[in-house]
């Protein structure tokens, strides 16, 4: 009667202990998910954009190349050339585009759901949203600024790259001769504009895709379209200054026998406001705009999309 019974109690025993350990494994993943999910849509976002945007520019170059050298015999070799060089650039791109959008997208959402979080469940004020577009672009900077400064040095002469011969030998490479941190030397200026162009494009998109969607009566595909127009436009009015900020930068750094120390500030300013002078800051925004819109569009539209089918997936 008593082995019977303790027979009973431990097969009662036995699955309650497997059903606990199963429910911890399953609500740690439940915890794990979560936080991975926004950077794996920022991951395929990215990469579905790149491959989209990638072969739409690479296919109007080699068309360009058929109309102005028909009549040319090395035609067929500059399109061998073009063609090889879409080969060998891919690959690094996709990285490249992987690394920025994952910490983009990612960092982004995450800080926006903590701050929603302590706010009790309030939507983020302007300012709120805004200060975590400036660190989501602080973070996708950081992380991508290795790559673009490698990939920059691979397209100098050859006296001056180093040892390009991948990516990961560049890196380690240029980490065994210079130390880790040489990997960001001068990066202060490129992390500064991706913050305030992330920014504008990070903090513009969800505001306008609900004024289009309520206030406008827009179908969602089309405030989304409509939000992504406006989002690249913020990115672009953004990042317009920096170049030209650069430019006054180096010239005030050339102009070796002049001391302008504590008056650097007035200095750049004169040269921005001065009649004929630096005041065009904004002269190339419409450029820029144009340059941005179908890139930034394709990438919230590819977002979108991935998001849909993950919730529609139940993950």
């Amino acid at each position: 009667m008593d082995d019977s019974e303790g027979f009973t109690v431990e097969e009662k025993k036995t699955p309650n202990s497997i059903e606990v350990s199963s429910y911890g494994v399953y609500h740690r993943n439940k915890k794990i998910w979560p936080t991975l999910k926004p950077f794996v849509n920022g991951f395929l976002a990215g990469q579905l954009t790149l491959l989209g945007c990638y072969g739409a520019y690479w296919s109007a170059k080699l068309t360009l190349y058929v109309a102005e050298e028909a009549h040319d015999h090395r035609n067929a070799a500059k399109i061998r050339t073009a063609l090889h060089a879409v080969r060998k650039n891919l690959p690094h791109w996709k990285l490249f585009q992987a690394t920025y959008a994952t910490a983009q997208f990612g960092s982004f959402d995450i800080l926006t759901k903590k701050v929603e979080a302590a706010n009790g469940g309030l939507r983020l004020t302007l300012y709120q949203e805004a200060c975590c577009g400036l660190i989501s672009g602080g973070i996708a900077g950081s992380f991508y600024y290795p790559f673009a400064s490698l990939r920059a040095s691979s397209s100098q002469s050859a006296e001056t790259q180093i040892n390009y011969r991948n990516l990961f030998a560049s890196l380690s490479h240029k980490t065994r001769s210079e130390g880790l941190f040489a990997l960001w030397k001068g990066s202060g200026f490129y992390v500064s504009r991706q913050m305030v162009m992330n920014m504008g494009l990070l903090t513009s998109y969800s505001r306008s895709v609900g004024y289009f969607s309520e206030s406008v009566g827009l179908t969602k595909f089309q405030a989304q379209l409509g939000a992504g127009i406006v989002s690249a436009f913020f990115a672009a009015a953004c990042g317009c200054p920096w170049p030209h900020i650069a430019a006054i930068k180096r010239m005030i750094q050339a102009d070796g026998g002049r001391k302008h120390s504590h008056r650097d500030a007035l200095y750049c300013i004169w040269q921005v406001f001065r009649p004929g002078g630096q005041f065009k800051i904004y002269s190339e925004i419409f450029k820029s705009f144009l340059r941005f819109t179908p890139y930034y569009v394709m990438q919230w539209l590819n977002l979108e999309d991935v998001r849909a089918l993950v919730e529609e997936k139940g993950l």
